[in-house]
């Protein structure tokens, strides 16, 4: 069936659009506030369609959102240490909002931001274009960032989104989505029984406030390794604190020239899959460890494991780190970043 996209409200609780996707059984519910994916419906293999994000019923609370549901994260996704970076010799300090480590973009970041929107619909896919300006200080931020997010559901049942941005000053970019997904749907407890196949040969180990060392290490005879695939529960206790690790797709850092296969988790009982294409270096595997006491819909508590995110990106504080290609963009460059998350069911 030919995807749809139409408008179900010019503004929200967060003062924002919402839009509807469809195509054949899928439906996606997007928001301009944070350029978010709100929810994912799509069927199990006895055909009863279910919600397989978490989020919350109460459009109030989207506006506060501290566990990033559903939103497009920067202008620096993840981690920097210390909440701080230097770059062509001037130092920039930042939000410390993880502890001493500034994360996500900060207080502010893109992901509680009004975007602009503009629907679309082409043959093969239908959507929407969000658009923001960040001005240069913003965050604590140089340069007047411009970017835009075209996020997408195909008649393949796949959710494109394709990140560019164009600066004035040289500046940090690592935008990812933080979708939390549970293969389950929203009566199913915990995501430790979903088989999980990941690509990646290396991992980044990290140290105190989960700040990667420096080193990337093979997975081989570690929890981390998923090359052949395994419950997400099976090596979940041997993480301390669980899994919030970015799995290495690419050891120097630098994105792919097209998406390639990262990551694959599928939830037998449900009959349903979710695959992760990505042409970054990484991707964070988050377990939702930060979730318990999290009221989310239906006024169910969540503990840690009720989702989990496969959020594409470059490495976490690669700004501070010159053994890997630092995420800069400079004036006259354009970043863009692909990523694809596709459903069979």
């Amino acid at each position: 069936m030919k995807p749809q996209v139409s408008l179900i409200t010019p503004q929200d609780a967060t003062g924002a659009p919402l839009y509807l996707l469809r195509s054949g059984p899928m439906e996606v519910v997007l928001s301009g506030y944070g350029a978010a994916i709100r929810s994912i419906r799509i069927p199990d293999s006895q055909g009863r369609v279910e919600e397989v994000t978490q989020g919350w019923d109460d459009p109030a609370a989207w506006a506060k959102n501290g566990v990033y549901f559903g939103v497009s994260v920067g202008r620096f996704a993840n981690r920097i240490a210390d909440a701080r970076f230097t770059l062509d010799g001037q130092t920039y300090p930042l939000a410390a909002n993880d502890g001493p480590n500034h994360l996500h973009g900060g207080l502010l970041g893109f992901h509680q931001q009004i975007w602009a929107t503009e629907p679309f619909t082409t043959e093969l896919d239908a959507g929407v274009i969000f658009r923001l300006v960040s001005p240069d200080g913003q965050d604590g931020y140089p340069g007047r960032v411009e970017v835009t997010a075209r996020i997408s559901l195909t008649d393949r049942h796949v959710i494109k989104t394709v990140f560019e941005a164009v600066t004035d000053k040289a500046t940090p970019i690592n935008l990812t989505n933080h979708t939390y997904f549970n293969l389950g749907g929203p009566n199913h407890d915990s995501i430790l029984d979903h088989q999980f196949w990941s690509a990646a040969a290396e991992w980044l180990p990290v140290g105190p406030g989960s700040i990667p060392t420096g080193k990337v290490q093979s997975v081989a005879d570690t929890p981390f390794d998923f090359r052949v695939p395994k419950l997400l529960g099976r090596d979940y206790s041997r993480v301390e604190g669980g899994y919030d690790h970015c799995l290495v797709l690419d050891g120097k850092n630098k994105p792919f020239p097209a998406v390639k296969e990262a990551a694959r988790a599928t939830l037998a009982s449900k009959g349903r899959t979710l695959k992760l294409y990505t042409d970054q270096s990484g991707f964070q595997l988050y377990t939702g460890n930060y979730l318990g006491g999290v009221i989310g819909r239906g006024n169910k508590v969540l503990k840690p494991t009720a989702a989990f995110c496969l959020e594409s990106q470059r490495f976490p504080d690669s700004v501070g780190r010159p053994e890997w290609a630092a995420s800069i963009l400079r004036p006259g460059e354009t970043y863009r970043h692909e990523f694809h998350y596709a459903f069979e069911f």
